[in-house]
């Protein structure tokens, strides 16, 4: 299910707002070493996390599913995972699963913050993603402004040690 269709004109129609924003955003530089990795299978989707991040000042990854997923972090280190929950191949919980152990078993002293971003807001949802080790959860469609506040969170929470 996307994100919002809508979201996606809006996010097209408003150029002059997103140029606004890039220009003034004295935190771009910042923003941008915060490695962040979109874990979404619909191409939509894809498109339209990319314009806000990117209208946020990060520089992202994304891979179309939650294996694809987990052979990223085994490649690169990401402060941020947003992790769509049914995905072809390995779903959202079983790839944060995977994630989360192979951090465990490995010299990291690092786990990232990954963010359930899913359709679905039922509360059981929300606790099986909690409890598979994910650390918040974003019901789509995502508002820019709620994407900023959950990295805005992640940075000040200096999740790496």
């Amino acid at each position: 299910m996307p994100l919002a269709p809508e979201l996606l004109q809006e996010v097209n129609s408003s150029s002059s707002l997103i140029t606004t924003l890039e220009s003034n955003n004295s935190q771009s530089t910042k923003k941008s070493a915060l490695p962040i990795l979109p874990a979404e299978d619909n191409p939509v989707n894809q498109t339209i996390a990319k314009r806000m991040l990117h209208c946020l000042g990060y520089t992202i990854d994304i891979v179309n599913n939650g294996l694809a997923a987990v052979e990223a972090v085994k490649n690169q280190s990401y402060d941020v995972i947003f992790m769509d929950i049914q995905m072809p191949e390995m779903d959202g919980l079983e790839a944060t699963h995977h994630i989360r152990e192979k951090l465990e078993n490995s010299e990291c002293t690092f786990q990232p913050g990954i963010i359930a971003m899913t359709a679905n807001a039922m509360k059981e949802e929300r606790e099986n993603c909690l409890n598979a080790g994910m650390n918040d959860y974003l019901t789509k469609s995502v508002k820019l402004d709620q994407l900023a506040e959950t990295l805005e969170k992640f940075q000040k929470l200096s999740l790496r040690s």
